[in-house]
């Protein structure tokens, strides 16, 4: 396992794009992990950098799964990174899981309202990590109140879906 060059570390900790694209011209391999097992991807979402996130997006692995299990998306989600979600969410399937743990599950652990807007659509909202919680268990247990409605909401939206399938089915 080859560990973070602190030149490109810098590079994306000073948004230092041409010093960045220099290093990755130079040979710099953009793979590398950190201690954590993540790749420069995840540090440059950590750090809010769009244009960064962008130049590593073609880059990595976007497969790659830190110590705890959480790729990239789970990070983002996690930490409350709305704009780098909106970025991921083109690149990386939602529905992914860490044990059964959604980005969904961590959005609504802490509490990242505009987070769980965006994946709720795109997430089942009952899916149960291994611990058999559900995203509405999480916002429950933190009282997460916005994020209740919203995923009740969703759920019962849901709901009305398959019923509207089902009719379709019939008739």
């Amino acid at each position: 396992m080859t560990h973070y060059d602190d030149n490109l570390v810098r590079a994306i900790r000073r948004h230092s794009i041409n010093k960045l694209k220099k290093l990755l011209a130079e040979g710099a391999y953009p793979e590398q992990l950190s201690s954590f097992g993540e790749n420069p991807l995840f540090l440059a979402v950590r750090e809010d950098e769009k244009e960064i996130v962008e130049i590593f997006l073609p880059l990595v692995d976007l497969k790659c799964k830190n110590t705890d299990g959480m790729n990239v998306l789970h990070v983002a989600s996690l930490i409350s990174r709305g704009n780098m979600v909106k970025i991921l969410l083109q690149y990386i399937d939602p529905k992914i899981d860490n044990e059964g743990a959604t980005s969904l599950h961590y959005a609504a652990m802490q509490g990242c309202d505009d987070i769980v807007e965006m994946l709720l659509p795109l997430v089942n909202p009952t899916t149960k990590d291994k611990y058999d919680n559900t995203p509405l268990d999480y916002a429950e247990k933190y009282d997460r109140i916005k994020i209740i409605e919203l995923i009740n909401e969703q759920i019962e939206k849901n709901k009305n879906k398959r019923v509207i399938d089902l009719f379709t089915l019939l008739v």
